[in-house]
């Protein structure tokens, strides 16, 4: 798997080469350094050199204490994911990688909690399950939560478009554990799936480009059920910040 290419149009670094690895390396922090980067996503983590993004990542972490860094890494199951993150395994390959994008809270957990009847192994209790396992990261608080990204379809989408379940997914995006990430577009409700291409979930932001009215300066009554979505979660995303249990879990 790390040896191969992701797709025929996207070569792989030979990060066994040493020039490459220094390149890679030098690259990374001249980066960090220049634009003031405070958090980095590393994209398709499973494919890369293990040991070499340990390298790398330490480069980063010794120059740039403060700096967050969790790659992407869609696998199924909890244990498959920690394994690529600092985790509590006794095994020999110890990963540096202070978390992970987490696609398992997202699939087997939130998704099921809104799409499925509650039952024993169905509905909300996946979630509580896939939540149980946190004792395999070092670190959960560091996992990196959200509702959809440019791969999969939009969460509106995903609860056909029912606002109340998206409301409760964006309750548990802000308050639960780990670092939530949203993706442009949640805020305003927009739609779409991957089919036919990854293409209509990537769409321009509706009024990109143009003035538009803001909404803070709009009358409830000219807020359509779109834009009222993004005052909610702007309020969720200030109760975070305002409430020391929400803000640091404690």
């Amino acid at each position: 798997m790390s040896d191969g290419w992701f797709v025929p149009s996207m070569p792989d670094w030979d990060q066994s080469n040493e020039m490459v690895q220094q390149f890679l390396i030098q690259h990374a922090i001249w980066t960090v350094e220049e634009f003031g980067i405070d958090g980095w996503r590393i994209d398709t983590y499973a494919y890369n050199d293990l040991p070499f993004m340990n390298r790398c990542n330490q480069a980063l972490y010794n120059d740039f204490p403060k700096l967050s860094i969790f790659g992407e890494t869609w696998v199924h199951g909890v244990p498959n994911q920690s394994y690529f993150c600092e985790n509590n395994y006794n095994v020999p390959f110890k990963s540096n990688l202070q978390a992970t994008t987490d696609f398992q809270t997202l699939f087997y957990g939130i998704q099921p909690a809104l799409t499925q009847p509650f039952g024993w192994t169905e509905g909300v209790n996946k979630l509580y399950t896939t939540l149980s396992q946190d004792f395999l990261y070092k670190d959960p608080m560091r996992q990196v939560i959200f509702l959809d990204n440019h791969d999969i379809a939009r969460f509106y989408s995903v609860v056909n478009e029912d606002t109340a379940k998206y409301k409760a997914a964006f309750a548990w995006l802000l308050t639960g554990r780990g670092i939530p990430q949203m993706y442009y577009g949640n805020e305003i409700l927009m739609a779409g799936t991957t089919s036919p291409n990854d293409g209509y979930v990537r769409l321009d932001f509706p009024g990109a480009g143009k003035m538009i009215r803001p909404i803070s300066l709009q009358r409830p009554a000219e807020r359509p059920k779109k834009t009222r979505c993004l005052i909610i979660s702007g309020s969720w995303r200030n109760s975070g910040k305002a409430h020391r249990p929400l803000k640091q879990g404690s």
